[in-house]
């Protein structure tokens, strides 16, 4: 079926995990809202357009695990995540659905 699809999604992290095997510091949780918008214009052929982390949020993606964060304060284990990003693209299939 030809037509337009547009699909919002929120990603949440809740946060309070815990960064290092003593147990004093947590990394932050976060929520990430985006939409990706498609439309079919041929059985094969889908063009689309994906906005990711409308708000511009900064987040932890991820973080280096240590010992004890206490000992070492100024120690940096997180990976900041992506800022705004809009990608958009042709998926192509080859003998079905892209």
């Amino acid at each position: 079926m030809r037509g337009l699809r547009i699909a919002p999604n929120v990603i949440f992290q809740s946060g309070r995990n815990f960064v290092d095997y003593a147990n004093t510091l947590q990394s932050p949780g976060h929520a990430l809202i985006g939409v990706e918008a498609s439309y079919e214009i041929s059985p094969s052929a889908v063009l689309f357009l994906d906005a990711r982390n409308l708000a511009d949020e900064a987040y932890i993606l991820n973080y280096s695990t240590v010992a004890d964060a206490s000992i070492a304060p100024t120690l940096n284990v997180f990976i900041p995540g992506e800022g705004r990003a809009i990608f958009g693209g042709l998926r192509i299939g080859f003998g079905g659905k892209p």
